[in-house]
């Protein structure tokens, strides 16, 4: 489900930002900090060793979950925020741009979280918030995908299915008789 949030957020981004700058490698005139330019130039080079052509749409798919939120920070408020990515957010989050890359931020934890096989449901997590927050992330850009997302995930069958019961461990003699 992550996952959907991740590539409806670049394709949104991508999409908007080459129609409004006129260009789909946008990401190659845009004044970019020094780690967003540098992970746009490993995109490149990954798309390259694959021995594909180095096309936008390859060089987009390539670029990190985190190129993607950073541009949402502080420090691109006046070249993107202001003048493009606003349009992507319905207008109740129009000039909230902290507030996106505040939301945005804490999905970024939760999807490497999980894309290092670690613990989602610990401390102080709400696993449920978590899955509205995607899925409200994801309706700010798309209502259509948010409704797709929502139907092919089963997260809200797994929520309403009750825990499996603890069992106590196997001793090793009683696991050599299985």
């Amino acid at each position: 489900m992550v996952q959907g949030l991740e590539v409806t957020l670049r394709n949104a981004i991508h999409g908007l930002l080459s129609k409004e700058l006129g260009s789909d490698t946008w990401y190659n005139t845009v004044a970019l900090g020094r780690p967003a330019r540098a992970g746009v130039e490993y995109a490149k080079e990954k798309v390259v060793e694959r021995g594909a052509v180095l096309l936008s749409g390859r060089v987009v798919a390539e670029l990190k979950f985190g190129f993607w939120v950073k541009l949402f920070s502080h420090s691109y408020d006046k070249p993107l925020w202001v003048p493009h990515l606003r349009k992507l957010f319905p207008w109740r989050l129009d000039g909230k741009r902290s507030f996106v890359h505040g939301r945005l931020m804490e999905l970024k934890t939760l999807r490497n979280r999980i894309a290092h096989h670690e613990r989602i449901s610990r401390g102080r997590r709400d696993v449920r918030q978590d899955y509205s927050d995607i899925l409200e992330t994801i309706g700010w850009i798309s209502p259509d995908i948010r409704r797709w997302v929502a139907s092919i995930n089963g997260c809200e069958e797994r929520f309403t299915r009750p825990l499996p019961k603890k069992s106590k461990p196997l001793l090793a003699a009683q696991a050599s008789q299985l």
